[in-house]
C-alpha cells in the first residue's frame, strides 16, 4: 500500500470522527480495508450507530416524560440548590398565574405578581418559603399544607430532590382542591343547620317525656312505661348526637368561642367522673383516680377542658369489658422524654416544657394497628364487635384533637388490640406573668379576669 492508500482513510475516519464530535451522527467511516485501519473504522462506526441509538431512545423517554409533565393536571414545579427553575409545568403556570416566557432557569423569588392580587401574592409567597425550607432543612421529608392562592385553594407538597446522598433541589406539587374544601364547608355548612334545626324539636320531645315521667307513672302499665324509657334514652342519644355536629361544624368553620380562665384540673376531673357515675355503674368499672397534689390551675376554656376529659375517659368506660378496669391520672412533667407515647402530629408551641398531663388508660379491647392512624378522623368507628355494640358517633375523639389543637395542647395515645388504650393530653402551664394586658402607671399589672 503505498503512502496515500496509506493515509487517505487515516484522514477519512478523523473526517468522520469530527464530524460524530460536532453532532453529525449520522456519519459512518464505511472503510472496507481488512487491516487495522478498517477494523478501526468499523469499529467507530459500530460505536457510533450504537450512541446514536441511546441518544434517540433517551431523546424518546424524555419526550414522553414531557408528555406526562405537559398533561398532568397537577402543577410540578421543581428548582436546583441555587433556587433557580429547573421545571415548570402548564398547569403550574395557570395555578400559579406565571405567564411569563422562559420561566426555566430563573429564580424562583420571580414568581411574583402586582399588588392587585395580595392573596395571590401572599400564597406564593408560601409556596416560596416551603420550597426554601425544603433546600435549606436536610431532615425534611415529604411536606404537605393548603395555601388560598385567591381564587383558589391548593394543597402543596414538597419533598427535597436526591441523587443518591446528595441534594440536587427540590420539588413541588400543587393540586387545586377549590371544588372540594367549597364541598366540605357546604357538608359542614348544612350539618350545622341541620343540626341546629333539630335542637328545639328535640328539646320540646325530651322536655314532655320528662313531664310524664315526673307526674307519676303508677297510671301506666309496664309496656306504656318501658315506652317512655325507650322514648327518653334514644332522645338523649339523639340530642348527643346534634350537639356533637353543632361542636364539629364550629371548629371546622372557625366559629367555635374560646373563653379561657383558670382551671382546677383536679375539680375538672372529679366532675366529670361525677356525671359519668351511672355508665361506671352500669359497666361495673373498676375506676382508679391518682391526681397529683397542689396540682397548678391552667388557662383554659373550662368547658373544652370539660368536653376533651369526658370524651377520654367516657370512651374509656365503655371499651372495656363488664368489670374492666380505667385508670385516671393526673400531673405535671418538666421533660417530654416521659410522655407515655408519641404525640399524635402536634407539635409543641412553648418554650417552657414544664406541663399538666392527664392520662385515661383501660384494659379493654384496644385499638387495631391498621386503625390506630385513623382515630382522630370524622365519624371513623372501629370495626371490633364492642365497637358496634357501644354506638356513637365517631366524632368524639375527633372533636378532642380539634379542641386539643385550638389550645395548642398535645394528645397521644398507645394501643393494643386485646390489652388496652392509654390516652393523653399534654395541655401547657401558663404563669399569670405572662397573662398581663396592661400596666399601671405606678408599676402594678392588670391580669385577665379570673375564674376557678
Amino acid at each position: 500500500m503505498g503512502r496515500a492508500g496509506f493515509t487517505h482513510p487515516i484522514l477519512k475516519l478523523v473526517a468522520v470522527a469530527q464530524a460524530v464530535a460536532d453532532g453529525d451522527l449520522s456519519r459512518r467511516a464505511n472503510l472496507t480495508h481488512r487491516d487495522e485501519i478498517g477494523k478501526l473504522g468499523r469499529a467507530f462506526d459500530t460505536a457510533t450507530v450504537r450512541i446514536q441509538g441511546l441518544l434517540e431512545q433517551q431523546a424518546r423517554a424524555a419526550g414522553e416524560r414531557q408528555a406526562i409533565l405537559q398533561s398532568i393536571a397537577d402543577g410540578v414545579l421543581a428548582v436546583d440548590t441555587e433556587e433557580r427553575i429547573v421545571v415548570i409545568n402548564p398547569a403550574a403556570r395557570m395555578l400559579l398565574e406565571q405567564h411569563a416566557e422562559n420561566l426555566l432557569g430563573r429564580s424562583i423569588s420571580t414568581l411574583r405578581i402586582s399588588d392587585e392580587n395580595p392573596l395571590l401574592t401572599a400564597g406564593l409567597s408560601e409556596v416560596v418559603q416551603q420550597v426554601r425550607e425544603e433546600l435549606t432543612d436536610e431532615a425534611r421529608l415529604i411536606t404537605e399544607h393548603q395555601v388560598s392562592l385567591g381564587k383558589r385553594i391548593v394543597r402543596i407538597r414538597s419533598a427535597p430532590t436526591l441523587v443518591g446522598d446528595e441534594q440536587t433541589g427540590a420539588v413541588i406539587i400543587i393540586q387545586d382542591v377549590t371544588r372540594a374544601v367549597e364541598l366540605d364547608q357546604a357538608k359542614s355548612e348544612f350539618i350545622a343547620i341541620a343540626s341546629h334545626e333539630l335542637r328545639t324539636p328535640l328539646a320540646s320531645l325530651k322536655g314532655f317525656v320528662d313531664v310524664f315521667l315526673m307526674s307519676g307513672t303508677s297510671n301506666l302499665n309496664e309496656s306504656q312505661r318501658m315506652f317512655l324509657d325507650t322514648i327518653k334514652r334514644q332522645t338523649d342519644n339523639l340530642t348527643m348526637l346534634v350537639n356533637d355536629l353543632i361542636e364539629m361544624a364550629r371548629l371546622e368553620q372557625g366559629t367555635q368561642r374560646v373563653e379561657r380562665r383558670w382551671v382546677s384540673v383536679a375539680a375538672m376531673v372529679e366532675t366529670v367522673l361525677s356525671s359519668l357515675t351511672g355508665l361506671v355503674e352500669r359497666r361495673n368499672v373498676q375506676l382508679d383516680v391518682s391526681v397529683q397534689e397542689d396540682l397548678p390551675a391552667v388557662w383554659i376554656d373550662n368547658l373544652h377542658l370539660r368536653l376533651m376529659l369526658a370524651n377520654l375517659i367516657s370512651n374509656a368506660i365503655k371499651y372495656v369489658y363488664n368489670g374492666g378496669q380505667v385508670s385516671v391520672r393526673a400531673y405535671t412533667i418538666d421533660d417530654p422524654a416521659l410522655l407515655p407515647s408519641p404525640s399524635f402530629e402536634l407539635e409543641w408551641q412553648h418554650t417552657d416544657e414544664t406541663s399538666l398531663l392527664v392520662v385515661v388508660e383501660d384494659n379493654g379491647v384496644g385499638i387495631r394497628e391498621a386503625d390506630q392512624d385513623k382515630v382522630f378522623m370524622r365519624f371513623f368507628r372501629s370495626e371490633n364487635p364492642l365497637s358496634v355494640e357501644v354506638g356513637g358517633t365517631g366524632l368524639g375523639l375527633a372533636i378532642t384533637y380539634s379542641l386539643v389543637a385550638l389550645h395548642e395542647c398535645q394528645i397521644g395515645f398507645q394501643s393494643k388490640e386485646g390489652e388496652g388504650t392509654c390516652f393523653w393530653i399534654r395541655i401547657p402551664i401558663t404563669r399569670i406573668d405572662s397573662l398581663a394586658e396592661d400596666h399601671h402607671e405606678d408599676g402594678t399589672v392588670v391580669y385577665p379576669s379570673i375564674a376557678m
